[in-house]
């Protein structure tokens, strides 16, 4: 099984994919910055931030030739799907501040997540 498909390689196209990264880090910044002044959401947004400390360690860790087909794509997955289960109750209820807050991870989560697997795929080509 092989999960590297629900990635499209078309996303090589867009220009400035490559440039991601930059856009994450600010935005972690962002949820950084969040997780400290927001208390009574600490506990997510600190899951959110290990989840993708963990992600990111684990793909450096088995960069390469033999790149997992199931663990990397799902980590990304889980990173880009976790904070909108999150975000969509906040919406339903129409809860401003959580809905701002998770929208901003959200964003995040989806940017990582992207980035990765832009550089991912241009450094398979390579």
């Amino acid at each position: 099984m092989n999960l590297w498909h629900i990635f499209p390689e078309s996303i090589l196209r867009v220009n400035g994919i490559l440039y991601l990264p930059y856009l994450a880090a600010f935005l972690y910044v962002l949820v950084l910055l969040m997780l400290v002044k927001f208390k009574e959401q600490r506990a997510k947004l600190l899951l959110f931030v290990l989840a993708t400390a963990v992600t990111n360690i684990i793909i450096i860790m088995t960069l390469g030739p033999g790149m997992g087909n199931v663990l990397i794509p799902l980590l990304l997955l889980i990173t880009m799907v976790l904070p909108l289960l999150w975000l969509i109750p906040h919406c339903i209820t129409k809860n401003r501040k959580n809905t701002y807050i998770f929208s901003i991870v959200t964003i995040a989560g989806w940017v990582h997540s992207i980035g990765w697997v832009a550089w991912i795929f241009a450094l398979s080509r390579s």
